[in-house]
């Protein structure tokens, strides 16, 4: 998919005052788009976003707790063959140090909505001691619940005992680790209901 950034283009009145950086974040997504640089998980994303938190935010500099970490991800809407769209999330987390196979650790996101986003849908991927298979592996989830994600983020072991779980929502396409890196994808179906 082309987009026409000259002529044509309409941005929603609220980004208008930005315009020259959402211009910016789509061109470099052309770019990448035509480059194949992107995660294989995009493949049906017409325009895969690429996005870099915490690095590019500053926030795990020198003296900070989550100093050496990073998150890099890709994220877009694709629609597969059947026609079937779906929002998709990938990410890479970097540690300082290498993970130890025998120890618990995961990552997630939430997306927050309804009237002054007082609710959230999360999706989280741990890897920890499975019981029933007597080893450790992947344990994805998708929640719902009535928080806030600020409210999430400052007590995410509260929200997910409050949290509902979902898992029509959030689907696992990927989770990997290796030596000091973890690997998450996952999509979530967009469907529309007609009134």
């Amino acid at each position: 998919m082309q987009l026409n950034l000259k002529n044509g283009f309409k941005l929603p009145s609220k980004l208008k005052s930005d315009r020259s950086s959402v211009l910016k974040i789509i061109k470099k997504a052309q770019q990448d788009r035509e480059n194949g640089n992107y995660p294989s998980t995009m493949k049906d994303v017409s325009l895969p976003i690429k996005f870099d938190p915490i690095n590019s935010k500053k926030i795990c500099e020198k003296g900070k707790l989550c100093h050496g970490w990073s998150l890099t991800g890709w994220y877009g809407v694709g629609t597969d063959a059947s026609g079937d769209s779906s929002l998709i999330i990938d990410v890479e987390i970097k540690a300082p140090r290498r993970f130890k196979k025998k120890s618990m650790f995961g990552t997630g996101w939430g997306l927050s909505y309804g009237p002054n986003n007082s609710h959230t849908e999360t999706y989280v991927s741990m890897w920890q001691y499975n019981q029933d298979i007597g080893a450790h592996d992947w344990a994805p989830i998708s929640l719902t619940g009535k928080m806030t994600l600020a409210e999430v983020v400052a007590d995410p072991t509260a929200a997910q005992a409050r949290g509902t779980p979902d898992n029509q929502f959030w689907k696992p396409v990927r989770n990997r680790r290796k030596k000091n890196k973890i690997f998450c994808a996952a999509k979530r179906p967009l469907k529309h209901k007609l009134d």
